[in-house]
Order: structure tokens, then C-alpha cells, then sequence
């Protein structure tokens, strides 16, 4: 039987916080990501809230227990409260992916947790690409909202913060360019 990811070479989860964590045994389902994601398989991450599978859900209830780290995306709490200045969000030239209306912006209004990708976290051998950087007015870096990781056994993760595609303006180049990666993960290899 062929590995999950060559039967479905891309998956996008656009949930909140929660994951499924047991299935049937515990921590099955949890273990079928990493598997999914570390053998291979593409996943485009583009939550609703801001930390991504943080909370397990299984027959014991509903738990913190981050499961992105493991996937390979390490995050951090970079904002939990609207800081003291203001944000500017800048897409890195270096990137293809997102194309939005200007390459800085200002942090969209709302909710201004912001979870940003640990570079130095990354697991080793990876390939990083930096997509959308968040600094504040005083030079304070809080770190990436949105960037593709390729992992050394050919997993890739692409991550957006919640914040970047609620953004009424910039927020749709963020959307599109996560569909049409889906989309491009999608095709058979050689075509």
C-alpha cells in the first residue's frame, strides 16, 4: 500500500486551535501527521486562531499539547497583547508565493496574538523561506508570520498566521498564493 501522502499529496488545515489527537489508540492521529508531513506529504496551514494544533482533543478531553514543532514548524508567542507601537508586516522579495497589493503593510486590526516561525528552532537539514516578516516601529523584529518549510525527507509545511488572511486588503494575495502551492502540490511529479 502506498504512504498516505503519495494518495494525498496535499492537505490544508484552516481550523482553529484543536486537533484530533486519538483515534483509536492514543495519540494515533497525532502520530499519522507527523508521519504524513515527515514521509513526504505537503501541509498548508492557515488557521483561524493563532497557534495552529495546539490543542489535543481525545477521549481524556481537550489538552494543550503543541503538535507543530513536531511537524516541523516550530512556533513561538511573539505578540500576546497589542504591543506599544505599531506593527508593519513586510513580504520577503525572496518568495514567489504571495504577491499582495504592497510589500509592507501595516499588522492588520484585531486580534493581536501573533505565534511567529522559530528559525532557529528548525528541524536540521530543512530549507526555510521567509514569506511575510512582522517589526515594530522601533526596530523590534517579531519574527515570521508566514514562511515554507521543506523538510529533509521532502514534507513541506506552508504557514500563515490568522492575522495575514483575515486582512481585508492583503489577506486574499495570502489565501491565493496558499491555493495555488495546494494546487501545484497537487499534480502528479512530471507534470
Amino acid at each position: 500500500m502506498a504512504p498516505n501522502w503519495r494518495r494525498l499529496p496535499q492537505a490544508h488545515n484552516a481550523a482553529a486551535e484543536d486537533y484530533v489527537c486519538t483515534v483509536r489508540q492514543p495519540g494515533d492521529a497525532a502520530a499519522a501527521i507527523e508521519r504524513y508531513v515527515r514521509e513526504g506529504g505537503t501541509l498548508v496551514i492557515l488557521p483561524t486562531q493563532p497557534w495552529p494544533f495546539y490543542y489535543a482533543n481525545d477521549p481524556g478531553g481537550h489538552h494543550p499539547e503543541p503538535l507543530t514543532e513536531k511537524l516541523g514548524l516550530p512556533l513561538i508567542t511573539a505578540v500576546e497583547a497589542a504591543p506599544n507601537e505599531g506593527l508593519t508586516v513586510r513580504v520577503s522579495p525572496a518568495q514567489s508565493l504571495v504577491k499582495p497589493k504592497r510589500a509592507e503593510f501595516g499588522f492588520p486590526e484585531g486580534d493581536p496574538r501573533l505565534r511567529s516561525i522559530e528559525r532557529s528552532r528548525l528541524p536540521a537539514g530543512a530549507k526555510y523561506t521567509p514569506i511575510a516578516t512582522v517589526s515594530g516601529q522601533s526596530g523590534k523584529g517579531y519574527g515570521d508570520a508566514a514562511g515554507l518549510v521543506e523538510l529533509p525527507g521532502g514534507g513541506r509545511i506552508l504557514h500563515g498566521a490568522c492575522n495575514l488572511t483575515r486582512d481585508p486588503e492583503h489577506g486574499p494575495a495570502f489565501c491565493e498564493g496558499a491555493l495555488c502551492f495546494l494546487t501545484a502540490a497537487a499534480k502528479p511529479a512530471g507534470r
